[in-house]
């Protein structure tokens, strides 16, 4: 009977393992001070000369990271603008697939204040260091899915959204040989999508958007949970 119910519990293992994922990287940002800047390794930036943006830790019932895009066009004519940032990270060492498809990325965000409304960001996936080394890029753009007005309750105004990599079909510049296997990931938000959006000669606005719960997961390789699942009845056959 005993040998029953664990040959049981090996056989629903292996079914439910393809739909787990493991954690292998996970941000809250709450172990950072407000004010500070957004770091690890952070590159901000605003396009074409049009504005600033700044990004930071704050505030908002738990620490988030702010980004504050604030145009100002003084050039005469129309010029498309856009901003975001581009962060390195290190993975937990979990990483062990080489398939795309087996990744999700998630986090949540809320667009605070500004013109952009429902507002589109891109998302960019690089392995490795420096700009990428060639080593891999994705891009996929979002649209948020509900617009977020002032007079809803904060909790509202959040929307989690999340892609597989398989889904990130755009190449980065510097090549698209993504290795996920490897312990340093870059990651890229901002948006609206290239080229941007057209600021209007004299337009002047501030675009202000939060980032929180960032979740990198990855669905164990088929090939693992069938070790998994021989081991057990490897141990099976031993003690009988």
């Amino acid at each position: 009977m005993k040998r029953l119910v664990f040959v049981s519990m090996c056989v629903c293992l292996m079914c439910s393992m393809p739909s787990y994922g493991v954690v292998v990287y996970e941000e809250n940002f709450n172990s950072y001070t407000p004010g500070d800047p957004f770091g690890f390794g952070s590159w901000n930036w605003l396009d074409n000369g049009v504005g600033t943006h700044t990004a930071t830790y704050e505030d908002y019932g738990s620490i988030v990271v702010k980004h504050v895009g604030a145009f100002n066009n003084t050039t005469g004519s129309a010029v498309n603008s856009r901003f975001g940032s581009k962060w390195t990270i290190t993975m937990n060492g979990l990483n062990t697939s080489s398939d795309p498809a087996m990744y999700t990325i998630s986090f949540d965000i809320r667009n605070l204040s500004g013109p952009w409304d429902p507002e589109k960001l891109e998302l960019f996936v690089l392995t490795g260091t420096g700009n990428g080394v060639g080593k891999g890029s994705g891009i996929m753009d979002f649209e948020r899915v509900e617009a977020v007005s002032s007079d809803k309750p904060a909790a509202d105004n959040w929307i989690h959204v999340e892609w597989n990599l398989a889904d990130l079909t755009v190449g980065w510049w510097n090549g698209s040989a993504w290795d996920l296997t490897d312990p340093t990931w870059q990651l890229e938000v901002g948006g609206p999508g290239w080229p941007g959006l057209a600021i209007q000669p004299g337009e002047s606005f501030t675009q202000i958007w939060l980032m929180d719960n960032l979740e990198i997961t990855m669905v164990p390789e088929p090939a693992t949970i069938s070790l998994l699942g021989l081991g057990a009845l490897a141990l099976i056959r031993r003690r009988k």
